[in-house]
């Protein structure tokens, strides 16, 4: 899903952060050698970032999914699939693993996982603003796909993920 083909005025998912659009490439001196870099524009917060256009791969930056990726999503989030951990300290790292990786599929189980540990117990402060994250990223980016209102999205989200908790019990 990586592409290193990005256009200004392109909107792409830099991970962990959501959407942003390519405003402009520029070179830059980096020491003795000159490097070209996306700068991005954070739809979130309105902020500026800089990647080097050799070091996408790397920082996971990717286009939005397409029609065809958001059904993968849905299903990902209905399948009833959740993993469970002995201890929080693991499930904690992975998880924050999966939300760095870049994968909307990979916040996907995230966010499922979190969902069904909230129906067992309350989570903990930091699974708490992992889970708002994994929403939120979720959430903008299907907005951006469907061209759907937020409180659409959210509604379709909510469904699909008791879907996941009727198919675990």
């Amino acid at each position: 899903m990586l592409n290193r083909d990005f256009r200004v005025g392109d909107k792409v998912v830099y991970p962990n952060h959501g959407i942003a659009v390519v405003e402009n490439i520029n070179d830059r001196s980096v020491g003795d050698r000159s490097t070209q870099f996306y700068q991005l524009r954070l739809c979130s917060n309105n902020s500026l970032v800089m990647i080097p256009t050799d070091g996408i791969s790397q920082v996971g930056l990717r286009k939005v999914i397409n029609d065809k990726e958001v059904n993968k999503l849905y299903r990902i989030l209905q399948n009833g699939s959740v993993r469970e951990y002995d201890n929080w300290m693991g499930r904690y790292r992975e998880n924050l693993e999966r939300m760095q990786s870049g994968s909307i599929f990979e916040v996907a189980e995230v966010l499922k996982n979190l969902f069904f540990l909230s129906n067992q117990k309350d989570l903990s402060y930091r699974e708490k603003k992992m889970f708002s994250k994994a929403r939120y990223l979720i959430v903008s980016e299907l907005m951006e796909v469907q061209e759907l209102p937020e409180q659409d999205i959210e509604q379709k989200l909510d469904k699909a993920l008791s879907k996941c908790m009727k198919k675990k019990k």
